[in-house]
């Protein structure tokens, strides 16, 4: 990992970083909620250079993280140097949360920040901080409503006016490997509003999303409709589609994983597709 001191960027972008460095450094002990996508990791890399050993990382580890999640989280930190708790929690228990009504995302983040909450203070840490940026303004965010309504978490990368191109343009000259992950969501987001959340359900589309991965390193989603795969691409990988045996190998694939039927969306993929029903009849 790059040092701070030793990065050279463009000078709007060295200021936002300073007064990233500045705004952490003043809290004085912290814990960021660590998923190990670029945000969080950009978040739990300066805070470690900032703040050295008053800094740590809290993992959530469950069955709506996407396959292989959580070693990542574990290997990232590992990178960074940070300290780093993971903790196992069951959201699926929660008959609230698996109701996947549209304040599902609200139900999941109070859950667990008022946990992580807890674990702070027996910590004797002062602060959570949280990977928002200014670019989660523009969207159907209930869970930002949830970290409103709890005391001590902060969202440094939201308040110094960070954007998601610049964290990743940062991430990079700092030498993480986070800096071009693809944006990876709990797997909750994959089923439409008002359809149960089950084991099932998520084990099936992970197992779906992880197959997909090895033919491109561009954001897509597995969505589930019961007896149907909707699969979310970005425009430039519809071409993944094309090639008759591919696309046989793809489709075998998910009809034994139980689906019936496999569609590819004609809109391309943009992050929070599922709360276009949402939005729209909000307008």
């Amino acid at each position: 990992m790059v040092p701070l001191k030793e990065l050279q960027l463009a000078p709007a972008l060295q200021e936002k970083l300073q007064a990233l460095e500045n705004y952490i450094r003043d809290l004085g002990s912290i814990v960021v909620a660590y998923s190990d996508g670029v945000d969080s990791t950009l978040v739990a890399a300066v805070a470690q250079q900032v703040l050295g050993d008053k800094a740590c990382a809290f993992t959530v580890d469950s069955p709506t993280s996407a396959e292989g999640e959580s070693q990542e989280a574990i290997d990232f930190a590992k990178d960074i140097g940070i300290k780093h708790t993971v903790q196992y929690i069951d959201e699926l228990e929660n008959d609230e949360f698996t109701a996947n009504t549209e304040d599902r995302c609200y139900v999941c983040k109070k859950s667990r920040f008022s946990g992580l909450v807890d674990w702070a203070k027996e910590q004797g840490i002062q602060w959570i901080l949280d990977g928002s940026n200014v670019d989660d303004l523009g969207d159907y965010r209930p869970g930002m409503r949830a970290l409103s309504e709890l005391e001590g978490i902060k969202s440094p990368l939201m308040d110094t006016g960070f954007s998601k191109p610049e964290i990743r343009t940062v991430a990079k000259a700092m030498g993480l490997k986070a800096w071009d992950k693809p944006s990876a969501p709990c797997l909750a987001t994959r089923v439409p509003y008002g359809h149960t959340i089950t084991p099932e359900a998520l084990a099936r589309f992970s197992k779906g999303e992880h197959f997909l991965r090895q033919y491109t390193k561009n954001n897509f989603r597995v969505r589930d409709h019961e007896t149907v795969a909707r699969i979310e691409v970005v425009a430039e990988d519809f071409a993944l589609f094309a090639n008759p045996d591919q696309r046989k190998t793809i489709n075998d694939y998910f009809e034994s994983l139980g689906f019936h039927y496999v569609c590819v969306d004609l809109k391309p993929f943009k992050s929070g597709n599922l709360n276009r029903e949402v939005t729209q009849d909000k307008d």
